[in-house]
């Protein structure tokens, strides 16, 4: 995405969805008149108006982990303990908590997204706010090279700034929430 604002990243999954003003407006339930002034930035984003068109269009528009904001179709993560398997979509990644260490989790975590974005390996991997839960309840924050490990499996530059171990801290789920049940079975990634 071009201009890195929430208006320039809803006009883009407007047009990527091939809907026009007064078709998305409907769609919305708003007037294509404050549509067109979301799209040019006139209107703040509030977590009502993203969680609105997230909802309707289908996509996320979160910030990602290291910065603008990105087009990207939401995608089922789920993970089943009982076999081992963390889903993303389709996609199956092998991995035991407390048995697989965080370089298993985060190879087959890239991987995966990495095919469904249809990315190649040298592309640094952009996470989604809403992929950040999931790798938390999963990830052994207590590793000592957790954002080594991340850089590395995930293309980050070392100066980015951010901590990922204390975004995926953060990003820790209530004690009371347990990981969704998984989707119907596709290809499976053994990491």
């Amino acid at each position: 995405m071009v201009g890195g604002t929430f208006g320039d990243a809803v006009a883009e999954a407007r047009t990527i969805l091939g809907m026009s003003l007064m078709g998305a407006a409907s769609k919305l339930g708003m007037t294509k008149a404050l549509l067109e002034d979301i799209e040019e930035g006139l209107v703040p984003m509030n977590p009502q108006l993203q969680q609105l068109f997230e909802e309707r269009y289908g996509i996320d528009l979160s910030m990602s982990q290291d910065g603008p904001r990105e087009h990207v179709e939401r995608r089922p993560m789920t993970y089943d303990a009982e076999e081992g398997l963390l889903r993303i979509d389709t996609l199956g990644v092998r991995f035991r908590v407390g048995v697989d260490d965080n370089d298993v989790l985060f190879r087959g975590f890239s991987s995966a997204v990495r095919r469904l974005r249809r990315l190649a390996p040298s592309v640094p991997l952009r996470l989604r706010a809403a992929d950040m839960p999931m790798l938390a309840q999963l990830a052994d924050l207590d590793d000592p090279e957790l954002d080594d490990r991340a850089r590395f499996w995930f293309g980050q530059d070392v100066g980015n700034g951010q901590s990922f171990s204390v975004l995926l801290r953060l990003s820790v789920p209530p004690k009371s929430a347990a990981p969704e049940s998984t989707p119907p079975a596709g290809d499976v990634w053994a990491a």
